[in-house]
Parts: C-alpha cells; structure tokens; sequence
C-alpha cells in the first residue's frame, strides 16, 4: 500500500489509503504524503471490508477528480460479499475504475479461480512487480474510457 501511495504522490494524484480487516482504518489521508512514513496496517484476523467499501464509495461519490480509482488489495474472501460487490457495482456506475489485486497465501491461483467482487481488473499479485501489471491494466483501460467519451 506505501509503494502505491508513494507512486501516486510523486505524479501528485490525490490518494486516500484504507486498511480492513475485522474493521476499518484511514492509513493515509488525500492530503498527506507517504514519504518515508511507512504505516503498519495491521492485520486483525477477519477480512470485513463493508466499512472501507463505504467510505470509498463516499469519498469517491464526492470527488470531483475525472479519474477516480479504486483498488482493493486483499487475500481472501470476504464476509458479506454480496453487500460488498453490490458497493463494488455502485462504484462502478459511478464511473469509478474498480481493481482487486489477490494476495495468495502459497500456491498462486488462475484469475479465473478468484472471486473478482465486480471489479473491472483482477490480477494475482504473488510479487511486487505483479503490481505493474495491474498498473498497466488500469492505465489502459483509463485510456480506453477517455477515448470512449471522445
């Protein structure tokens, strides 16, 4: 999560950093830089993002940014996954480009193997620069969206 705050800082992209577990906590504002600030997020057993799903959905509902993103990193399924792919959807019709990078625990799955909560982009990410590739794919399909709407 720094690596991407930090790389989202340096083109200064406003970027809000969520931390779920068994509940919800802001790890970076929009309005602060990571810089060498590297925060533990903690990892409290359960994977419960309904709150941090909320709170995207209100910050990003009220952004006025053209390019509203949101990823979520997780290593599991999620309790109450219904809920929280309906949220995933409403940001999606919001305009709001949804990504869910996989974190597995030993043996990487396919993409196929893993439930995608309605995110657009899904990538396993077994080692760092697996998040390139996601960074490609959302690249990409934010130029195919801007060219969408001429």
């Amino acid at each position: 999560m720094w690596v991407i705050k930090s790389a989202l800082d340096a083109v200064d992209a406003s970027c809000t950093v969520l931390n779920f577990s068994d509940g919800a906590e802001v790890l970076y504002e929009a309005t602060e830089k990571a810089g060498d600030n590297r925060r533990n997020a903690g990892v409290y057993g359960g994977t419960e993002p309904v709150r941090a799903l909320r709170y995207a959905l209100d910050v990003l509902a009220n952004s006025s940014r053209s390019i509203k993103i949101a990823i979520m990193i997780t290593d599991g399924e999620w309790s109450d996954a219904e809920r929280c792919d309906r949220i995933v959807q409403t940001l999606r019709e919001g305009g709001v480009l949804t990504a869910l990078a996989y974190i597995p625990y030993g043996r990487a799955p396919q993409v196929s193997e893993v439930n995608h909560h309605n995110a657009e982009i899904v990538s396993i990410v077994s080692k760092a620069e697996h998040l390139f590739d996601l960074g490609q794919s959302l690249v990409n399909i934010g130029i195919a969206s801007n060219l969408a709407r001429g």
